[in-house]
């Protein structure tokens, strides 16, 4: 899904990339990292590559951190071998979610499932192997035109006129992966000092919320969106019940601007119908 959007991106700004397929390339062999980046020679390196199933990383957690954890250490030794800037996606899911207030990059962390888990791990390695040039972007709710996501899998429903249930007691910020995109290219662009950034669309929302608009701007009754709680809701994995991020840090560096949460879907939209219609 970001992968997609930041290979727009750099065609739209005419940056030259490669984004080999896992196929190709896999992060987790510690020697295909070192000879393809050696061949390749590349400024910066983007790590777009995760594993991003929540549920399945309690049960499957060392998989998750084969590529979470060691997939990036040794993107980390790669990089420092040849002194280039990395960019590391994380997730607001490093926060157990009880501060009730956004978080800044300077909190305590606390995971409270594995997948979030694995995340802080390939964060603390990554500044422990290679602190100086090594860009950790914290985002949330991330979704897009490309791959499974939120986003298309309620529009999906709300296409066919499906009656749902959503869990309103999750609040976070939805995140367009095209704006995710452009912000990652401005950090490699203005090279603010290295670290933990956050970076989300501004405003918070429940899922609840979030389909309610799914299927509002879809034209489709939003009666149809039935409130849960997350006790009604069956899931190996706890989520963080309030994991909205502070970009101040991001605004302060000069970096890509923000947009509001709304008016990021609006932008999209269109695009995540057309879409979800091909079954992309």
């Amino acid at each position: 899904m970001l992968g997609s959007s930041l290979i727009t991106e750099c065609r739209s700004n005419e940056i030259s990339f490669d984004s080999p397929s896992s196929s190709i390339l896999d992060i987790r062999d510690e020697k295909q990292i070192q000879d393809y980046i050696c061949q390749l020679e590349p400024s910066a390196i983007i790590n777009c590559a995760a594993w991003t199933d929540v549920e399945n990383s309690e049960t499957e957690y060392e998989s998750a951190c084969d590529l979470n954890v060691y997939g990036i250490q040794n993107i980390a030794e790669a990089a420092k071998d040849i002194g280039i800037p990395v960019v590391h996606i994380s997730t607001n899911y490093v926060f157990d979610g009880m501060k009730g207030t956004k978080y800044s990059e300077q909190d305590e962390t606390g995971p409270i499932n594995s997948y979030g888990r694995s995340k802080l791990q390939g964060e603390k390695i990554l500044l422990e192997i290679y602190p100086d040039s090594s860009y950790i972007i914290r985002t949330s709710w991330l979704y897009g035109t490309s791959g499974r996501n939120f986003a298309k899998s309620i529009l999906k429903k709300a296409l066919k006129k499906e009656a749902i249930k959503v869990v309103q007691d999750q609040i976070g910020s939805p995140t367009n992966a095209d704006d995710l995109a452009r912000g990652i290219i401005s950090i490699l662009q203005i090279r603010p000092p290295a670290g933990i950034y956050h970076f989300s669309n501004h405003g918070e929302v429940s899922w609840y919320e979030f389909a309610t608009k799914l299927y509002e701007t879809s034209g489709v009754d939003i009666q149809l969106v039935e409130p849960i709680d997350s006790t009604g809701y069956p899931s190996k994995a706890k989520r963080p019940a309030h994991s909205v991020l502070s970009t101040d840090k991001w605004s302060a560096a000069g970096l890509a601007k923000i947009y509001d949460w709304e008016e990021s879907l609006s932008r999209i939209f269109p695009r995540l119908v057309d879409a979800v219609r091909k079954g992309i």
